[in-house]
């Protein structure tokens, strides 16, 4: 995705993300759904990472609420 560094998608299992660099992105890590019904299996690490962007330009994490909760 053009605008988002990394995505991470419901029912993701097992998911490590580390020692990246992120720059210049629309939403550096973006975790997609959250509070979907079924989604109970999501699982991961997200650490040891520097994201970067000028001010005003950009979202470092984003958190995106499942449509209808």
């Amino acid at each position: 995705m053009s605008s988002c560094g990394i995505l991470i998608e419901a029912n993701t299992e097992s998911v490590y993300v580390f020692g990246n660099i992120l720059a210049h992105c629309n939403s550096c890590i973006r975790i997609n759904d959250i509070g979907e019904s079924g989604d109970t299996v999501r699982s991961g690490y997200i650490y040891n990472n520097c994201s970067y962007d000028d001010s005003g330009a950009g979202t470092h994490v984003v958190f995106h609420l499942a449509s209808g909760t």
